[in-house]
Formats: C-alpha cells, sequence, structure tokens
C-alpha cells in the first residue's frame, strides 16, 4: 500500500484555459492571474487549504507571500503559483523565474531559450517581476540586480503591495527547504521595512491531495544587525522558519545555500542605487 507521502493528485490545465491565454499571448493582451488560477485549480483532482487566510484589512501596508520551492518529478513549480493564487483573497504580483536551466549542455542550448521566450511572455502577460533562474549563472548577475530593482519599484508603486515569491528560487531534491541564496532575505528585509506584512505558505502533497497551509502573519523586527551579511541570514532563517512551521517534518531538513557572495553583493547594491 502506498504511504501518505507517495500518494499523489492528478493536475491537468484545462484545454479552454490554456486556448484562452495562448490567444492573449498572441494578441498581446493581458490577463488576470488569479482569475486563471482558480480555472486552473479545476485540473487538480484534489487541493486543500489549511490554517487561516490572511485578514488583508490587517496588512494595510501590503503583504509579502512566502512559499517553499517544492518539486517532485512529475509536479511543475507553477502549480504553487496558480494554487496558492486561486486561495489568496486578493491579487499576488510574483517575482517567476525567467528560464528553466537544464543538466547538459544539448539540452541548455535548445530548451533553455524556449523557455526564457515563453516564460518573459508570461510575466509581461500576468505583470510578474522575471527572476534569472537559480542556481545563478555568471551571466545572470546584472540582470538579477534589475530584477531585485523591478521588484522594488513595483512596491513602492503601489498603494498596497501583495507579492509572491519563492525565497529559495530553485528545486532542491525531494522538495525539502534549502537556504535560500544570499540577497534573498536582504530583499524580504527590505521590503519589510516599508511595512509589508509576511505571510507564509507551505506547500505540499499528502494522502492524494496537494495543500496549501497557511501559517500566522507576521513583521520583521528592524532593530536587527547592522551588518548587511548578517542582518541578510537573519532574515533568511527567520523566513524560512516560519515557512518549516507549515510543513511536515519530512520537508524541512535545510540544506546549504546554492549561491555565493557575488550574488549577495549584487542585490545589495540594487538595494542600495535604487
Amino acid at each position: 500500500m502506498a504511504s501518505p507521502e507517495t500518494c499523489f493528485p492528478r493536475y491537468h490545465l484545462p484545454t479552454g484555459l490554456a486556448v484562452r491565454i495562448a490567444a492573449s499571448l498572441l494578441a498581446g493582451r493581458t490577463r488576470s492571474f488569479k482569475q486563471d488560477a482558480q480555472a486552473a485549480v479545476a485540473g487538480i483532482s484534489d487541493l486543500r487549504v489549511c490554517g487561516s487566510l490572511p485578514d488583508l484589512s490587517q496588512l494595510e501596508r501590503g503583504c509579502m507571500v512566502t512559499v517553499n520551492h517544492y518539486h517532485r518529478p512529475g509536479f511543475l513549480a507553477m502549480w504553487i503559483a496558480l494554487a496558492v493564487s486561486a486561495a489568496f483573497p486578493a491579487e499576488l504580483h510574483w517575482g517567476m523565474t525567467s528560464a528553466f536551466t537544464q543538466p547538459d549542455p544539448i539540452r541548455s542550448l535548445v530548451l533553455t531559450p524556449i523557455s526564457t521566450a515563453v516564460l518573459l511572455n508570461l510575466a509581461k502577460l500576468y505583470g510578474f517581476t522575471p527572476m534569472p533562474p537559480m542556481p545563478p549563472r555568471p551571466e545572470d548577475l546584472t540582470e538579477r540586480a534589475l530584477a531585485v530593482r523591478g521588484l522594488v519599484r513595483y512596491a513602492r508603486a503601489v498603494e498596497r503591495p501583495l507579492i509572491g515569491f519563492a525565497p529559495e528560487g530553485m528545486d532542491h531534491p525531494g522538495g525539502r527547504l534549502a537556504s535560500p541564496p544570499p540577497g534573498a532575505g536582504r530583499l524580504i528585509g527590505y521590503l519589510a521595512g516599508r511595512g509589508l506584512g509576511i505571510q507564509p505558505v507551505g506547500v505540499y502533497e499528502e494522502g492524494g491531495s496537494l495543500i496549501l497551509n497557511f501559517g500566522a502573519p507576521y513583521f520583521i523586527d528592524q532593530t536587527g544587525p547592522a551588518d548587511h551579511r548578517t542582518a541578510d541570514a537573519a532574515v533568511s532563517n527567520r523566513v524560512m522558519a516560519e515557512i518549516a512551521r507549515c510543513l511536515p517534518a519530512r520537508l524541512c531538513s535545510q540544506s546549504g545555500s546554492p549561491a555565493g557572495a557575488e550574488g549577495e553583493r549584487n542585490a545589495a547594491e540594487a538595494l542600495e542605487t535604487d
């Protein structure tokens, strides 16, 4: 008999929705991601929402929804954004990857450019902020700094920004939590300093269901360490600990960060110069 951890739901993007999205891409029209997400989750055989959805009246200056980057063979990370957006009580602005990287040179040459074209067009379709893929590639360092600036500008331009963000930025073996890349904590801390609350959500599969577990929103204390690197790590640790509270123990053994100091410097410079 299959264990609850190996009994997975089925996923299917409704054909009619896929056709409407393709038509909008061709016509250059924008779409509501929340509305499309609500239509898309009809293709999940069983979706369960646990915990308490946030009361937006208590998050007057905005909210950053932080989720784990859950992955397994046969499960695409897009279902995380779709399911969370469908359940969240308002439209979310996501920071999304701008490419799917491949493990070998041949597929990297063929498939990565195709994924880049598709994902950048989807980001434009929904008004999202595209961010370079993880782990970082040397040629993406400038683009990563620009992406951080773009997300910050969005937060400044909107009266009550509601942002969706996966701090880990990439898939990890077994869907287990991993430490975010350097700079992620600095970005979240900067946005929290503008008054945004943090809403943790744990996403996982169990007992044949895709489960969204909404934790309690919280605010980050801005009186932490002044050293950028120490502050970055402190915020990252807090954010991932809150996500871990929303997940089963089997997914909570964290591994090391996949990025290096160069990424941290670029993220820091983007925040300081914008």
